[in-house]
């Protein structure tokens, strides 16, 4: 490690030594896993809400942010409903901002940053024709990957390899870091998307959302990923679709059906 990185290495070494957390209620969803968290959560927030309100600005300018009214409101009152079950799941969810932008391009993808910061790509929903149910899905994974804090825990393994290289120097350039790395660019292992499947069931089963569309649904992404769609190549990076994740999905689906049998009766 380069001399001119010490200082920052011992700033983070308090941090280090409780980097090894959770941070959700332990046990929902059958999650129960020690956490690296070596960047500090608020510093991480705020630079992550930063770089997407910075990226909304940029879809703004080129006229492809929430250029189809109908669209967005279907997304957003979706979103509303999913959000509202998620404060029992992570209490500090109360002092979150949710805000939920469609972005007007073909590109097939979604994600949920910092603080509920969301966006949905209108082409993940017009490719792939998305029902409501199967649009929960989709909504209720990545809200899922932003309340595990699956963003913040790669960007903390991933800074932790470049100060070991020396690539990255002072404090100006991690909080440049920061601002590159909103859990977007770098792709989720394959157990934080089993995390995000299995609590983005059960929070949309719970808004009233059949937990059977997300087989339905990476049944879809299959067979496009089939024909070499190069418009998944995007969310294949951070996405990956194995047969045992299909599998999984089978199987836990059931699990999460009387969630939805309560809120659709209720």
């Amino acid at each position: 490690m380069r001399t001119k990185n010490l200082p920052l290495a011992l700033a983070f070494s308090t941090t280090f030594l409780t980097g090894c957390m959770t941070t959700t209620n332990m046990g929902l969803s059958g999650i129960d896993r020690k956490q690296f968290m070596l960047i500090p959560s608020q510093e991480y927030f705020i630079e992550a809400n930063k770089g997407y309100n910075a990226m909304m600005i940029q879809y703004k300018q080129q006229g492809v942010l929430d250029r189809k009214p109908e669209i967005t409101k279907r997304v957003v009152n979706i979103a509303k409903k999913i959000t509202a079950q998620v404060e029992e799941i992570k209490p500090k969810t109360a002092q979150w901002t949710w805000e939920m932008h469609v972005i007007n391009t073909t590109t097939i993808n979604a994600f949920c940053t910092g603080e509920g910061k969301m966006a949905v790509f209108e082409g993940m929903i017009s490719t792939l024709k998305l029902t409501d149910d199967e649009l929960a899905a989709i909504i209720g994974h990545e809200i899922s990957h932003a309340l595990l804090e699956h963003g913040r825990e790669r960007a903390s393994r991933d800074l932790v390899t470049n100060l070991a290289v020396g690539q990255i120097g002072g404090n100006a350039q991690i909080l440049a870091y920061f601002g590159t790395k909103l859990g977007l660019s770098l792709p989720h292992s394959r157990k934080q998307e089993s995390e995000a499947d299995l609590l983005g069931l059960q929070i949309a089963a719970k808004a009233g959302y059949n937990p059977n569309a997300a087989i339905t649904l990476w049944k879809k992404f299959g067979e496009l990923n089939k024909g070499s769609n190069n418009k998944l190549s995007e969310l294949l990076s951070t996405h990956p679709i194995p047969d045992e994740r299909m599998k999984a999905l089978e199987l836990a689906a059931p699990k999460f059906m009387p969630y939805y049998l309560a809120s659709k009766y209720n």
